[in-house]
């Protein structure tokens, strides 16, 4: 597990992300989709500018329970399964688990994960290729994060057809879905599929084109309406540089409504070095609590990979480190993307997560 003082520097590279995104918003165009796309103010110059920072970060985050992670498998299994009941128990369960403040403190350090079932697996690739039985070795990452907004607007913004213009760490992004997206703003659909294919820089270092196949899916649960966003990469990616290639890639997320939590403060090590290191750390370190203390939604994330790292010079341990830092970061830029845009379904508080689908009632 990692030491507190190693949790603190992770933390502060999140941090400094928010401090370069406000510095960022500052010149950039307002409203829409104006974003300055050079110098610190990329990721790229981000990831130089922590660099030192993930070196220090030697030691992996732990790994979860095991009923945690069986339970994340689960939830990637039955997806998209016709009928929903398996899927909307299994969220249930989740919701539980994260209703203990000790579960969800630990959630939002960041968890290894590496178990995803022959069964789970399964559902992605073709009956042929199921009968071998040929599960590719995952590692990857679980992490919890919290956003000020409503289940709908999550919904809204990653649905959206403007949302990879919103993305500054991708130099190409189309994305094609099954039918017009609208529909799952008001849920008169209640799921849609889409296909992707990207060209980013994977860790802020290396170029990548990735082909994914998309899935999004309100699932109605006795603790409200829930989203389930799955993914996976339909073919293996090769990186341009240090041998890097991505054999296999499965994500899971699950967003649910989130009722306001009291949330121990900082420790006193990690606010002395958030504000030491840059102005407004400390107003950082509050906004993040005032987010975790209001209500709003939970977004719980678990992202499996299997990925061939060549040369690239960085431990395992670092790895996983700044993949968590990335999940965490690219909420924290989401619940930015809502702020800034009229991206659709947009509150703070919905009535509606908790109303039945049958009755529209309570």
């Amino acid at each position: 597990p990692m030491d507190r003082n190693t949790h603190d520097v992770v933390d502060l590279v999140g941090l400094i992300w928010i401090e370069v995104r406000m510095k960022k918003k500052s010149y950039s165009k307002q409203g829409h989709l104006g974003r300055c796309k050079s110098g610190l103010f990329s990721l790229r110059g981000l990831f130089f500018l922590c660099l030192p920072l993930f070196y220090a970060c030697e030691a992996a985050p732990p790994s979860p329970p095991e009923d945690l992670e069986e339970l994340l498998g689960f939830l990637f299994e039955h997806a998209a399964d016709e009928e929903q009941e398996a899927l909307a128990q299994g969220i249930v369960d989740l919701h539980t688990w994260f209703q203990d403040p000790t579960n969800l403190d630990r959630a939002r350090e960041g968890f290894v994960i590496s178990k995803l079932s022959e069964a789970a697996w399964a559902t992605t690739v073709s009956p042929e290729v199921a009968a071998t039985g040929a599960v590719p070795k995952l590692e990857g990452v679980h992490v919890v994060t919290k956003s000020p907004y409503c289940v709908r607007s999550i919904v809204g913004l990653l649905t959206w057809e403007n949302f990879g213009d919103l993305l500054d760490a991708f130099d190409s992004y189309e994305r094609t879905f099954d039918q017009e997206t609208e529909c799952m703003i008001d849920r008169s659909c209640e799921s849609v599929i889409a296909q992707s294919e990207t060209r980013s820089q994977w860790a802020g270092l290396i170029g990548i084109t990735t082909r994914y196949h998309i899935e999004f899916r309100w699932v109605f649960t006795e603790v409200g309406w829930a989203l389930v966003h799955r993914f996976w990469l339909k073919e293996p990616a090769i990186g341009d540089k240090w041998g890097v290639k991505m054999n296999a890639n499965y994500y899971v997320g699950i967003t649910l409504p989130d009722q306001s939590r009291s949330i121990a403060p900082p420790s006193p090590a990690f606010v002395s070095l958030a504000n030491g290191s840059f102005a407004q750390g400390g107003q950082g370190i509050e906004q993040l609590r005032d987010t975790l203390q209001q209500p709003g939604s939970l977004r719980i994330h678990a992202n499996w990979f299997n990925v061939d790292t060549g040369d690239i010079p960085f431990t395992d341990s670092q790895i996983a480190n700044l993949l968590v830092q990335q999940q965490k970061n690219d909420s924290e830029a989401h619940d930015e993307m809502i702020t800034e845009n009229e991206s659709p379904g947009k509150c703070m508080q919905d009535d509606e997560e908790n109303l039945s689908p049958s009755t529209g009632e309570e």
